[in-house]
């Protein structure tokens, strides 16, 4: 145990020189959850860049929350997590939560299965409950979602906006040329009654 130490701190000491420490440095400060990308594959990148670098353990937690989606990051600050583990915790929660109303499946893990012994009885009515359930799930799939993303909701109200301006727009242009291309009967009376009393 001791060569190894002895080994990766020589390695660490020839190779992580301060040029490579601050651009791991710059990569953790900058490091930002994407959209779609769960909280746990984020930590998991998050906890690989830190140790790379010799940070204080109280900034963990703050480099974390920071890197968190915008509309997540305020949520996670509000509660005031202690540590990195619940501030975790919670940003784990909140994404729990938010799926099960946009009802999200969780993803199928890779690896081993789950074996369980049963009757072939069992087998046949678990394989015929099975199957009404996926084909109500390809249904559920064409529905729209509705999603709590306040970025996302504002920039698309945004839009919808825009377009009831421009249809807006567009119609009061329309009716405007309608109006001046009708005959104007009023001037052409009042030019009449006018010449008659000038005679």
């Amino acid at each position: 145990m001791a060569d190894w130490a002895a080994w990766r701190a020589g390695f660490v000491e020839k190779y992580c020189n301060t040029r490579w420490k601050n651009k791991w440095l710059r990569e953790l400060e900058n490091n930002r959850q994407q959209p779609g990308e769960t909280v746990d594959a984020y930590y998991a990148r998050f906890k690989r860049l830190v140790k790379r670098v010799d940070i204080n353990v109280n900034q963990h937690k703050r480099l974390f929350i920071k890197g968190l989606l915008p509309h997540i990051a305020p949520l996670i600050t509000m509660q005031t997590p202690a540590t990195l583990a619940a501030a975790l915790e919670k940003t784990q929660a909140y994404e729990e939560g938010l799926d099960m109303v946009n009802e999200v499946e969780p993803r199928k893990r890779k690896g081993k299965k789950k074996i369980v012994e049963s009757s072939d009885e069992e087998d046949e009515e678990e394989e015929e409950e099975r199957k009404p359930k996926k084909t109500v799930f390809k249904k559920k799939k064409k529905e729209t979602k509705v999603t709590f993303d306040p970025a996302h909701n504002l920039d698309d109200l945004a839009k919808k906006f825009e377009k009831m301006q421009l249809n807006l727009i567009q119609k009061m242009e329309k009716l405007t040329t309608q109006v001046n291309q009708q005959p104007n009967y009023r001037n052409r009376g009042n030019n009449r009654d006018n010449s008659s009393q000038n005679n």
